[in-house]
């Protein structure tokens, strides 16, 4: 397969050489022809839309709107009451979250960890939009032993359950047994 530009020298009237391109056969100039066409189209694509720039950019500006106001609804800090009602359903399905006072500290920290491994969600420590929803229609824990006072070790989730004389969990911890 050859080039597919030649060059030519032609003679000019002022003694200069001029160049000159020429294509091999007719069908390398259709191609020629079609690719230079379609390069000019995407070169100013704005004159042969039927949509007007003005269009164009109120278009994207209400786009823009909508996804900022979503992800500003999706990603909206939780309030103090809010916090406060997280910790205290923790509290009452057994993670120990210390004062219910909607802060989260070192106690409140380690309950929604303890509470985000029994989930088996990704634990992060930090109280999210996600993490609000779930605890405020999650179940408490039940150990797998009932009847009587004991400590179980789930090993899987990493966490471990104290449960009083009948079996019922009392008090939920995060642990780490080094197999994870």
């Amino acid at each position: 397969m050859g080039t597919m530009l030649r060059t030519r020298s032609l003679p000019s009237p002022k003694g200069r050489a001029i160049r000159t391109l020429s294509l091999p056969s007719p069908r390398w100039r259709g191609i020629f022809i079609v690719t230079i066409i379609l390069s000019l189209l995407f070169l100013n694509p704005s004159t042969l839309s039927a949509i007007s720039r003005t269009d164009k950019r109120k278009a994207r500006s209400v786009a823009r709107s909508i996804s900022h106001s979503v992800a500003r609804a999706r990603s909206r800090h939780l309030t103090r009451a809010e916090l406060k009602a997280a910790e205290d359903r923790l509290a009452e399905m057994g993670y120990g979250t210390g004062p219910v006072d909607g802060v989260i500290d070192d106690l409140a920290r380690n309950a929604l960890i303890a509470f985000q491994k029994w989930e088996g969600r990704r634990v992060t420590g930090n109280m999210g939009r996600g993490d609000f929803e779930i605890i405020m229609s999650a179940a408490a824990p039940r150990a797998k032993d009932a009847g009587y006072r004991h400590v179980e070790v789930d090993l899987d989730r990493q966490v471990l359950l104290l449960t009083d004389d009948n079996g019922a969990v009392m008090r939920i911890l995060p642990v780490s047994s080094g197999s994870n």
